[in-house]
């Protein structure tokens, strides 16, 4: 019988049975498309169309009502109309910018003609007061708290120039002016002057114009895009904003249902900001402190602007000396 053979390893297979599978061409850059920027594009393109041309207008003083809600009904917040006011008062209104201006949606025809509605953004000198053929409501595709804040700044300057108009009354009716009340007078005056230099032209809007037939022709889509709010430049709040923020709202609260409803708008505000580590401890303290809260809503926010920034109101200085601030 032949022996048998010892059975060796078979020899492994170097070959890549899959190679010829690869693809060795260079990796090529691939484009998608995205659908929402076209569409986006689209619609900018169809607003361009309809627009009829930019000026401005005196939204305090125009006869002609602004009419909201029109292409978006989203709910006018008295929240968002103070932080809007805060930020009025630290940066100004700069209303006549480009990425601020609103835009009006009414029918060619009533636009009085013979308007050079072609200026520039970059220089307001260019910009013409639009006028219009009646008296009829506009309709402004966005903007309401703009607006609401607009308002209800010019109805607190009105109140701070009354209560300084009378205070200076009052001091120059004293029989025996001391060296502390020469310099109140001055100082007052000074302020009344800043006071009257704000109420002069406050309610000047930059304005974009759209024929409304063409914006009505595309099933309302361009004119819900066009109420969208733009893109604007975010500014951060200070502690003390945020403080005179707070304080707008409970009064807001505290007309409509009393110290009980001014309380409630800031427990609900302590409820929500426990939870934001943002905000500073200081800032905390005083809101946590109720009675300070209701004084300073109740009698020193009506004081206005001039007295809101001295020294002894600065959310340092009021943590600080709260047991001072309180007599005890």
């Amino acid at each position: 019988m032949a022996p048998r053979t010892a059975k060796g390893k078979q020899k492994e297979d170097t070959t890549d049975k899959n190679a010829f599978k690869l693809d060795m061409r260079p990796v090529q850059a691939k484009i998608y498309g995205d659908e929402q920027a076209a569409k986006i594009q689209q619609l900018d393109a169809g607003l361009e169309k309809a627009k009829i041309g930019i000026g401005k207008i005196n939204l305090l003083e125009i006869e002609n009502k602004p009419i909201f809600g029109t292409y978006n009904d989203r709910p006018q917040k008295s929240t968002e109309v103070n932080k809007m006011l805060t930020s009025f008062e630290k940066n100004g209104i700069q209303s006549c910018k480009e990425v601020n201006t609103l835009a009006i949606v009414i029918e060619a025809s009533r636009i009085r003609p013979n308007q050079q509605l072609n200026g520039s953004w970059s220089n307001v000198e260019t910009l013409e007061n639009v006028k219009f053929t009646d008296n009829n409501p506009i309709i402004l595709a966005s903007g309401q708290h703009r607006y609401a804040a607009l308002k209800k700044m010019e109805e607190t300057y009105r109140e701070d120039e009354k209560a300084i108009e009378k205070r200076l009354v009052r001091l120059q009716d004293l029989a025996t002016k001391s060296d502390e009340d020469v310099e109140e007078h001055i100082e007052l005056r000074n302020v009344l002057s800043e006071i009257k230099g704000q109420l002069c032209g406050m309610g000047v809007w930059g304005v974009t114009l759209y024929d409304k037939d063409m914006i009505d022709n595309n099933n309302s889509e361009l004119g819900h895009h066009l109420s969208r709010n733009q893109a604007l430049h975010v500014y951060n709040e200070t502690q003390e904003e945020l403080l005179v923020s707070t304080l707008r709202n409970m009064g807001d609260a505290y007309r409509e249902g009393g110290e009980a409803a001014a309380v409630k708008d800031l427990d609900t505000l302590l409820d929500k900001q426990s939870h934001d580590k943002s905000v500073d401890s200081r800032l905390m303290k005083i809101f946590k402190c109720r009675r300070l809260m209701l004084t300073l809503m109740r009698d020193v926010l009506p004081m206005g602007k001039h007295f809101r920034h001295r020294r002894e109101l600065t959310v340092r200085w009021l943590s600080q000396e709260m047991d001072v601030v309180m007599g005890k």
